[in-house]
């Protein structure tokens, strides 16, 4: 997978940099993945393009991902982090066997 997040467009919202175009950013994420050689099936939510989060119930995947991104775990099961480490959720879990569906909401 190529690096996205370095080549992004930014732009300041609320005195917030975020990306200018938050839902392509997360589809080039998504589509760059190479899900003929993943197994498994993990689906996160990437909000209003300024932080994803997921819930992973397998603890030790769990513990696994948390230290590959160097981001804490929130509430037991879940990881939540910037736009800035979306990339590397993906990767890390690609790295596991897993395809990430990456859903974007904007409410």
């Amino acid at each position: 997978m190529k690096n996205i997040t370095s080549q992004v467009e930014l732009e300041e919202i609320c005195g917030r940099v975020v990306p200018k175009d938050a839902w392509r950013f997360g589809k080039a994420i998504e589509a760059a993945q190479d899900y003929s050689k993943l197994e498994g099936r993990h689906t996160i939510l990437y909000n209003k393009g300024r932080y994803f989060e997921t819930s992973i119930h397998d603890h030790k995947l769990l513990v696994s991902i948390s230290k590959a991104i160097k981001s804490k775990i929130q509430y037991k099961t879940m990881i939540a982090d910037s736009w800035r480490k979306l990339e590397a959720f993906v990767k890390a879990m690609n790295k596991r066997g897993y395809y990430v569906a990456i859903t974007i909401d904007w409410i």
